[in-house]
């Protein structure tokens, strides 16, 4: 029975963290980038945020109890109690896709470098955005958040017996790693990125669109400087537009290159 009640305290937790980050999320956009921008955003989020939490619950559920009732009718239960240990009681659930995730954003940091020059060269460099301040803004948030975190987490080990103390150590390693590890990507990406426009494309936060690719654009009424661009999405829950908030001194040369590049007759340019 508590097995099942601390389970729903820690979907309850994650619901309510994720109903939290979306209204934030929100207010920001709305900040930044306008309006259309901000509603459209909430309406692509939304269903993919609760088709995400609906795959954590069953994964949650599966891990947390069909898996031990498995086994136990398998006579498994050794190997999944010593699995149990090792991975936390659940702590690998809730951070080991953060780590995968946070892997491959290592590995798209490292490799952007590489990636931008098939960008061609250089039309426009419009300096840091909107976009880069917020990942700036979030690193901060976050490295004041792991500050006590890490402290709790030094005491609580401390204060374990010695023969508990270094199985925790394991279970508490993978926490620390995704609390500074989060953080310290989102400023690398706030300060190694800027918004450039080049021959072959747009870069921007470790991303690159070609020229190509787009196939509409337009200037958000609200936000006269956030510009928003459509593509076909690569994969099926990613998004298929991007709001990206323009500089105004660079605007006017920005619509002229976008206008250039991108078919006019596809275009909504509301300029």
């Amino acid at each position: 029975m508590g097995l099942f009640i601390i389970f729903f305290i820690k979907i309850g937790c994650i619901l309510v963290f994720f109903v939290v980050l979306s209204r934030v999320i929100y207010l920001q956009t709305l900040r930044g980038l306008g309006q259309e921008a901000a509603d459209r955003n909430i309406r692509y989020m939304r269903p993919r945020l609760l088709v995400s939490l609906l795959l954590g619950f069953l994964a949650s559920f599966f891990l947390v109890i069909a898996v031990p009732l498995l086994a136990r009718g398998w006579n498994l239960t050794p190997l999944v109690v010593r699995w149990w240990e090792y991975t936390g009681s659940g702590s690998f659930l809730l951070y080991g896709p953060a780590v995968i995730v946070l892997f491959f954003i290592g590995i798209g940091l490292l490799s952007w470098p590489l990636r931008k020059r098939k960008a061609g060269s250089l039309l426009l460099d419009a300096g840091r955005t909107w976009h880069n301040k917020q990942l700036l803004r979030g690193g901060k948030v976050g490295i004041v958040s792991a500050i006590p975190t890490t402290l709790i987490v030094f005491v609580a080990n401390v204060s374990l017996p010695a023969s508990l103390r270094q199985q925790e150590i394991y279970h508490q390693a993978l926490v620390l790693a995704v609390v500074w590890a989060v953080p310290a990507f989102a400023i690398s990406l706030g300060l190694m990125t800027k918004l450039e426009l080049r021959e072959n494309g747009i870069c921007l936060v470790c991303m690159f669109i070609s020229w190509r690719r787009i196939t509409s654009y337009e200037w958000e009424r609200s936000k006269p400087n956030t510009l928003t661009i459509r593509f076909p999405p690569l994969l099926p829950l990613s998004p298929g537009f991007m709001s990206i908030a323009i500089p105004s001194q660079h605007r006017d040369e920005v619509n002229r290159i976008v206008q250039t590049h991108v078919s006019v007759s596809s275009s909504s340019d509301a300029a």
